[in-house]
């Protein structure tokens, strides 16, 4: 029994379902933080959007560590990991950035705190 083919070519468990996982898995839950994000991000007045869409892909960047930390992942892996999907989004959140009109945004905030 101990030396049967199907025990040879048997897999272990863990590195079996590694193995069945597809390399781009991960891009689905990125699909879908961006999307989040560019929907809440669409509640807010014009001149918030593009800062509160990046820091919601900010907090996702820092949301996806903190699940990678908890499932114990290996930073180095041939598959897309939650590491590097929230690299991706640290990425994408500082490229939003770039486009942010600071002054737009406080004249905005500004314009608020008369109204009120």
């Amino acid at each position: 029994m101990f030396g049967s083919d199907h025990d040879r070519n048997a897999q272990p468990p863990a590195a079996h379902g590694a193995a069945q996982r597809p390399p781009f898995g991960g891009l689905w839950s990125m699909g879908i933080a961006v999307t989040l994000a560019l929907f809440f991000a669409s509640t807010m007045p014009q001149p918030f959007f593009l800062p509160v869409f990046g820091e919601l892909l900010f907090f996702g960047a820092l949301g996806t560590v903190l699940v990678a930390v908890i499932r114990r992942e290996s930073p180095r892996s041939r598959r897309l990991t939650a590491w590097d999907q929230a690299a991706l989004l640290a990425l994408a959140s500082l490229f939003v950035g770039l486009f942010v009109d600071v002054e737009s945004v406080i004249a905005a905030l500004e314009e608020r705190a008369l109204a009120q």
